[in-house]
């Protein structure tokens, strides 16, 4: 992927963090937004909502939730296809229940759902004839 305007490639994966570097990103940047949610499959209206959330200047946090039930894609390419939209800035893999400052965090899982089942259907759909 190259980076707009610049010509050069731009690696997303530098945008995936750890949980100590995601805490010292919240402590220097307490207006970050924070975002919840497996993304297997990442949906067209999740980026939708993503691309509104963030005001002018602000910075966003995705967290990749690591644990959903039967995933399609393993944790770390859901981070990285996370990390390729624009939008998110940073991206940290998490368990389930994750650390304590997550539970104030936006999930888009809920209000994408029927979103996520449509897309899987369509694709089954499409494979079985």
């Amino acid at each position: 992927m190259e980076g707009v305007g610049t010509g050069r490639a731009v690696d997303t994966r530098a945008k995936i963090v750890d949980a100590a570097r995601a805490a010292e990103l919240r402590a220097a940047h307490p207006e970050m937004r924070v975002v919840t949610g497996y993304f297997d499959v990442l949906v067209a209206s999740q980026v939708r909502t993503l691309q509104r959330l963030p005001s002018e200047g602000e910075r966003l946090l995705m967290a990749v939730v690591v644990s959903p039930a039967a995933p399609i894609l393993n944790a770390r390419a859901r981070a990285e296809l996370a990390a390729s939209l624009a939008v998110i800035d940073y991206v940290l893999l998490v368990e389930a229940a994750g650390p304590d400052w997550l539970k104030t965090a936006i999930s888009l899982e809920a209000e994408h759902e029927a979103d996520r089942q449509d897309l899987i259907a369509h694709v089954h759909r499409r494979q079985t004839g």
